[in-house]
């Protein structure tokens, strides 16, 4: 199986971008910029919140820009709403899709070398062996990724997205999901590029935490460029990941719009939390929106 090689510096972005998420631990505190935008039409207005899927209890309370601009929405609108997800068919789906069935195995879709890397990781770390090879590698990524930044003390319970669902459902506001869980797993495990996909995700799971700090620093200030070139300039120069970007970037991003600027003809307010990757470059959703139809603007935070 040939390997494609990508610059070891970016590896981490490999394991965060598996668990589709960017930000974790971040306080706006009085830093001038949060990453939320106001999208206004002749009849409508969206604001659009860069995720953190997983967090700590470091990130709260948020900046009150956040908050009221919450507050002032009829609508929260979510990648998926974890209220209504439906654990034991998610359980049953992630069975039937995530792992090899029968005598398959990672290893049969492995190089020795990366299989090498898990088998060692696997060891290392007392990981049930027997289960984690019968994973499909995006389903291996996602569970490692998921536990090393567990161990840092960050859960998706204290994430941005169940933290609204739950304010949406105590103020009886409708809550629209933008996708299905089912469509998010189906491109976890059929990620393009499966070997290089493990193999960087285990080189530097123990790096999260050092190259999240740099992530911390951009999303703090507001700083929707520099977080492009953390999280995707590294990816939008190697040739054999676009396919990987179109998936679960690019192509993803053209849906959300079409589904936006139909929020944007209604005579309602939307307050709309979607992955921060989401939001950058010139094939984010940002972008994205015709800036002639709308007035976008990047808010402040509140000084507290």
């Amino acid at each position: 199986m040939k390997n494609h090689h990508m610059p070891r510096k970016y590896a981490a972005v490999f394991a965060l971008l598996t668990l589709l998420l960017f930000f974790t631990n971040c306080h706006a505190g009085n830093d001038s910029k949060a990453l939320i935008w106001q999208i206004q039409s002749d009849t409508a207005t969206v604001f659009i919140l860069g995720s953190m899927h997983f967090a700590d209890d470091n990130l709260y309370p948020l900046n009150q820009t956040i908050e009221k601009s919450f507050e002032a929405c009829q609508n929260l609108v979510l990648e998926i709403d974890p209220l209504a997800v439906d654990q034991q068919a998610v359980q049953s789906y992630i069975q039937k899709r995530g792992y090899y069935q029968g005598a398959e195995s990672v290893v049969d879709h492995t190089t020795p070398e990366v299989f090498h890397l898990l088998e060692s990781y696997v060891n290392h770390n007392a990981l049930p062996a027997a289960t984690i090879y019968k994973m499909k590698p995006g389903m291996i990524a996602l569970t490692l990724s998921s536990m090393q930044l567990e161990r840092l003390g960050y859960s998706p319970d204290k994430g941005i997205d169940i933290y609204f669902a739950r304010k949406a459902k105590e103020a009886a506001k409708p809550i629209t999901s933008l996708e299905t869980l089912n469509d998010q797993l189906d491109m976890l495990f059929t990620m393009p590029n499966e070997n290089s996909f493990l193999q960087y995700t285990l080189i530097d799971l123990e790096n999260l935490e050092s190259f999240m700090n740099d992530i911390v620093a951009a999303w703090k200030s507001g700083d929707a460029p520099a977080m492009h070139e953390l999280l995707l300039a590294p990816y939008e120069g190697v040739a054999d990941y676009q396919p990987f970007i179109r998936k679960i970037f690019y192509n993803r991003n053209l849906r959300m719009a079409s589904k936006i600027r139909k929020f944007l003809k209604s005579d309602q307010t939307w307050f709309v939390v979607v992955g921060a990757g989401h939001l950058l470059g010139d094939k984010g959703l940002i972008s994205l929106l015709d800036k002639k139809s709308y007035t976008i603007t990047q808010l402040d935070n509140e000084k507290e």
